[in-house]
């Protein structure tokens, strides 16, 4: 079947495989993650050509993600429904939030909800398993959260992510990836009329 594959995606497959024998807890949390390798060499290739240590740190990020929003949907029943109802697996959905954006992140709303529940910064830091000076920057807006992070934000100061951080940014982080994941599966989908075969 591999012979098919266009020529980046077999490579980004077969990197893959080498990294999986050096980071042997990738096999087992893809495994218990119900996931193949083809979808992960989608999932951290992103249609494009990668090398060795590229590749490394796209599926670092990646199974990161996976793990953060897993722990997440482990504490919130509703994220989990929400994401079932959705029609998406757990290494889609961490497809979807991973990845940052490099473009300098708008003013958000951070210290103010945290100033309004009258937590420290220490404390939310804490909450949310991060350095105080990482949350600081968050707060400052040199450096944006990625969207596990903001989830919990969320749920942390009960307020809506719209509220916390401009509509667009979430929009625009997510709506490339949407793409990307549709034309994936339709990729994986038969093709309706069968091609047929020579007796």
């Amino acid at each position: 079947m591999e012979a098919h594959l266009p020529t980046t995606y077999a490579k980004n497959i077969e990197l893959y495989r080498r990294l999986e024998r050096k980071h042997k807890h990738w096999r087992t949390i893809r495994r218990l993650s119900d996931l193949s390798i083809e979808e992960v060499a989608v999932f951290i290739g992103l249609e494009e050509s990668h090398t060795y240590s590229s590749l490394e740190r796209q599926a670092r990020e990646y199974y990161a993600t996976l793990l953060d929003y897993e722990k997440l949907e482990r504490t919130n029943d509703f994220l989990r429904a929400h994401r079932i109802r959705q029609g998406l697996s757990l290494g889609e959905t961490a497809f979807l939030l991973a990845g940052e954006d490099p473009a300098k992140p708008p003013p958000n709303k951070l210290r103010a909800a945290r100033q309004r529940t009258g937590l420290s910064q220490a404390d939310v830091a804490h909450f949310i398993g991060t350095s105080p000076s990482l949350l600081s920057r968050y707060e400052r807006g040199t450096r944006e959260p990625d969207v596990v992070t903001a989830m919990t934000f969320s749920l942390l100061y009960d307020l809506p992510l719209n509220k916390l951080f401009p509509q667009r940014v979430l929009n625009r982080r997510l709506k490339k990836r949407e793409r990307m994941l549709a034309a994936w599966r339709r990729s994986c989908q038969p093709s309706p009329h069968p091609v047929p075969r020579d007796p």
